[in-house]
């Protein structure tokens, strides 16, 4: 699964390793980890989450990069009609899932918007959680290797709904229950 990544790709992720390493990407607020697993170790994973290996039996594949603390898994998905960069997704250890943005890079800047992740949803962090941690530093970061961006949270939310499938929908038709 990890060929399907291409250099671009992989340097996004790369880059996204390293905010996490430098601790730009920290917890709290942002409850987002690296996680790496093999193809295999992900295979299983998703056949556990699924309930069997349906899910790939018409070329549909992931990449897992990242998890947060309750072991929800952020995923590049490629689905067997994908003309773009695959979009990230979002399978929570709760059963709920998601479409969460058009590509990595723009999985990067929501993370970099001051809001935070959580069920499928960006909210506002809670005022404790953000005392120590500089979204300056990392919005900063994320302009420098991305370049700056003009589309709001909300516009790029809307974009991964506007160039791909209904992420949810797709999986309510793959659980095997």
């Amino acid at each position: 699964m990890k060929d399907q990544v291409s250099a671009a790709i992989q340097d996004s992720l790369n880059f996204i390793d390293e905010l996490c390493k430098q601790e730009i990407i920290a917890y709290p607020p942002i409850d987002y980890e690296i996680c790496h697993p093999s193809d295999e170790e992900l295979a299983e994973t998703l056949g556990c989450w699924f309930g069997s290996d349906q899910w790939s039996q018409n070329g549909d594949s992931f990449v897992q990069f990242g998890q947060d603390g309750t072991g929800s898994l952020f995923l590049l998905w490629f689905y067997p009609a994908l003309t773009t960069e695959p979009p990230v997704v979002f399978l929570g250890s709760e059963g709920d899932s998601c479409l969460v943005a058009a590509n990595i890079n723009d999985f990067i800047r929501q993370l970099a918007s001051g809001k935070v992740f959580f069920n499928g949803k960006w909210f506002d962090p809670e005022a404790d959680e953000t005392l120590t941690f500089d979204w300056q530093r990392f919005k900063l970061a994320v302009a420098a290797k991305l370049g700056k961006s003009e589309m709001s949270l909300l516009e790029l939310s809307n974009n991964a709904t506007r160039l791909h499938p209904a992420f949810t929908a797709w999986v309510q038709t793959q659980i095997d229950y």
